[in-house]
């Protein structure tokens, strides 16, 4: 993603990958649009919730994972699939179009966290 002035208009890029480009978006472009718009609260509501299924890779920088919200028993919890096939068939790969179906979630996996067992609590950020 890359942010510059031109001729004193802001120009925002998102990167070419279509899940790069969604999480670009949602987390740096809608917040200074936002922002550029006179909206006071320009962040996306952040939520705690526990993975629905363990996440088997150990993250050696910040990843964020598309998801969507699920209530279960009163808890929140972050599912990566979806009845789409989601992550578990084309996984969170950048170019994945079915990660993008039906997500209302971005989960943010800490850099230099090891593999996360299923129930294991992250922060997440809402899409609406």
């Amino acid at each position: 993603m890359m942010a510059c002035h031109k001729d004193g208009k802001l120009l925002l890029c998102l990167s070419g990958n279509p899940g790069a480009a969604v999480i670009g978006l949602y987390r740096a472009a809608l917040p200074c649009i936002r922002k550029l718009c006179g909206w006071k609260d320009i962040e996306m509501e952040t939520v705690r919730v526990k993975l629905k299924e363990p996440l088997n890779k150990e993250s050696r920088q910040m990843r964020m994972l598309r998801g969507r919200l699920l209530i279960e028993d009163g808890q929140a919890f972050f599912a990566a699939e979806n009845k789409y096939g989601g992550s578990r068939r084309g996984g969170q790969g950048g170019g994945n179009m079915s990660s993008l179906l039906e997500f209302n979630l971005l989960g943010e996996i800490p850099a230099g966290s090891p593999p996360l067992d299923e129930g294991a609590l992250i922060k997440a950020f809402r899409v609406n």
